[in-house]
């Protein structure tokens, strides 16, 4: 801290951003089944989550709004620390992100971890691949639906693009949508989905067949990292009730 004036440095807050942000959550998430939101695994892809981690955004662009020089920041990241118990780690860290990523005048200040060091515990560090039998069929793609980048890059474009718009820097209570959003939102996937199928070629496997009937029994997939359930083969898709 600057011992000047009592305020920290911004490499100081830059530093205290970066910790948070690779602090991981003791709590285990319970997926869909509790009403609460800190209960509850984040995830962008539920309405009532993403709009509550928006929220939270807009909340840290007012107050880095009204605050001059580091004070803003500083203030921002008290608000998120405090914040993480409240409404869950992982909501308020998405939360910070969409802030850093979007309020260009003092969030851009501010570091974003790569993925890898922000959750490693979503990334298969003891399964390897090339040793022993080598996996055939699904399995021999297992490192790319899981690879780190891959990952990242899905991850980053939902911060960069929320599916309820991007709270406005100069109005944080308006929310903002970025030119031809929904259809970059088609072409980004389906270049995911262009590459995939291009290295299913690769080992001579059939390009990913089209989930058009939503009563069709699913293969089965083991992720095989903690607090994610394996689905067992001929598992089919069901309601789920979620707040909007």
């Amino acid at each position: 801290m600057n011992l000047k004036n009592g305020m920290a440095t911004l490499e100081e807050i830059q530093t205290r951003a970066t910790k948070f942000l690779k602090s991981q959550s003791t709590q285990k998430r319970l997926g869909f089944r509790r009403d609460t939101i800190e209960a509850r695994r984040f995830t962008p892809f539920l309405p009532d989550l993403l709009e509550t981690a928006l929220n939270r955004a807009s909340q840290y662009m007012e107050v880095a709004n009204s605050s001059p020089d580091n004070q803003g920041l500083e203030r921002v990241m008290e608000l998120a620390e405090s914040q993480a118990s409240e409404y869950g780690r992982d909501l308020i860290k998405y939360a910070l992100m969409v802030f850093i990523m979007h309020h260009r005048t003092k969030g851009s200040y501010l570091p974003i971890p790569p993925l890898e060091e922000r959750s490693p515990e979503v990334f298969l560090t003891e399964r390897t691949l090339g040793l022993g039998p080598s996996p055939v069929g699904e399995d021999a793609l297992a490192w790319f639906r899981e690879d780190p980048l891959a990952n990242a890059h899905h991850e980053h474009w939902h911060i960069v693009y929320p599916n309820r718009g991007i709270p406005d820097e100069s109005n944080p209570e308006r929310r903002k949508t970025k030119d031809r959003q929904g259809e970059l939102f088609f072409y980004m996937h389906q270049q995911m989905l262009a590459r995939y199928d291009t290295e299913r070629l690769a080992i001579d496997l059939d390009p990913v067949k089209p989930l058009d009937d939503y009563s069709e029994k699913l293969e089965g997939y083991d992720p095989g990292l903690a607090d994610f359930s394996p689905r067992s083969n001929g598992k089919q898709l069901v309601d789920v009730k979620i707040n909007s």
